[in-house]
């Protein structure tokens, strides 16, 4: 709930590209909770398809929001 709480705080004072992002760690989050546990040696392809970081787009959204994206 507290994260459904956070992206409706999003969406009412957010930028959309930020509210894209939160929309989409949102569903991440939701699916990773109901699908079955994966194997640990399963991670090491995550690195290679971008999956072991999903906060990074959301993080870079709300840096450029901020006016702290960088270069």
């Amino acid at each position: 709930m507290k994260l459904y709480a956070l992206v409706s705080t999003i969406r009412l004072f957010g930028r959309p590209r930020t509210l894209a992002e939160a929309e989409r760690i949102m569903d991440r989050i939701g699916a990773a909770y109901f699908a079955p546990n994966k194997a640990l040696r399963l991670f090491s392809g995550f690195t290679r398809e971008g999956e072991l970081d999903p906060l990074c787009a959301f993080g870079a959204a709300c840096r450029e929001e901020l006016g702290l994206a960088g270069p």
